[in-house]
């Protein structure tokens, strides 16, 4: 996606969940650099964010809350399916943008207090939020080969 595009993307989706009290948090690298500025100059306050190592060693840092139990996702979901066409060949498999972000929004919540943050994931393409809720299931259980999704609460 090209940074125009991009940036109405960005920008649909915030104005879309903004009344949520949701933060919009981006990668302080690359593209992202000037993504940040623009919004700031067009009056969005976008957090610069600068995380620390690679996209696997991000992501195996989230690994044992995972495998805990700790994160959930919906049983169903729009973009559930691409969700997990993605991050299950994790890292080898040919996209990681949603893993990446994942990792990054599971840093943010568990390392944050309480009070100050409630972390949903928020699906680039679609725009779409989810906030948890009943209908939940784990997002991966560790005693399968990999990654697996399961059906457990």
């Amino acid at each position: 996606m090209n940074i125009p595009d991009l940036k109405r993307k960005v920008i649909a989706v915030y104005r879309n969940w903004r009344s949520a009290n949701c933060e919009l948090v981006i990668e302080n690298k690359g593209s992202g650099m000037s993504l940040i500025q623009d919004l700031k100059r067009d009056g969005i306050n976008a957090i610069a964010v600068d995380p620390e190592g690679d996209k696997t060693m991000r992501m195996n840092a989230q690994t044992a809350r995972i495998e805990a139990g700790s994160v959930l996702l919906p049983r169903q979901a729009a973009w559930l399916d691409d969700f997990r066409v993605e991050i299950l060949p994790f890292p080898a498999g040919r996209h990681s943008d949603q893993v990446d972000a994942f990792s990054q929004a599971l840093h943010r919540a568990f390392n944050a207090r309480p009070s100050e943050c409630r972390v949903a994931f928020i699906n680039p393409y679609s725009g779409q939020i989810h906030w948890g809720g009943r209908d939940r299931e784990s997002a991966f259980d560790a005693s399968h080969n990999g990654c697996i999704p399961t059906g457990r609460r």
